[in-house]
């Protein structure tokens, strides 16, 4: 279900089924506490409950100090995804010309309900886009923006 948002110190409250953990953030913390609620033990039963793990980004910067040498996580060992590699599975799954007959009909809708909602935003030159990073970093970068940013001038 995506109608739910529960905060990292609410992570025990998830339902008690069935569960892949996609990991946008690369939080070390965050992803012991939602291996443990779906793989740890809980009233002295092993659950079994995480599907699949999978490390997609890491929109976190700082982990924890020791964050590397932990105990290994319960449940499944996490796998990374990255992008080309999956674009070559699917070439020799799928064969020559699957980009455009499965993909881009799919950008095109998305580019199209993107125009009403993000605002593109350019930056040029390396002052303006230190400038931009830095207001990213701090969070000040609202969520509609979409920047592109350029060293060059």
């Amino acid at each position: 279900s995506y109608d739910q948002v529960v905060c990292y110190d609410e992570l025990s409250t998830l339902p008690d089924r069935p569960a892949v953990f996609v990991d946008m953030a690369g939080n070390a913390e965050v992803r012991r506490a939602v291996h443990t609620h779906y793989a740890g033990t809980a009233g002295g039963v092993q659950r079994d409950l995480l599907r699949h793990s999978c490390g997609v980004g890491i929109t976190h910067w700082n982990p924890p100090a020791g964050a590397a040498n932990a105990e290994p996580l319960p449940g499944p060992k996490p796998a990374m995804f990255f992008a080309p590699s999956q674009i070559q599975k699917r070439a020799k799954e799928w064969g020559a010309g699957w980009m455009e007959t499965r993909v881009a009909p799919a950008w095109t809708a998305f580019i199209a309900a993107a125009d009403g909602w993000i605002d593109v935003q350019y930056a040029r030159g390396p002052e303006a886009v230190r400038a931009a990073y830095a207001e990213m970093v701090a969070g000040r970068t609202p969520p509609d923006a979409g920047l592109i940013l350029s060293l060059w001038d």
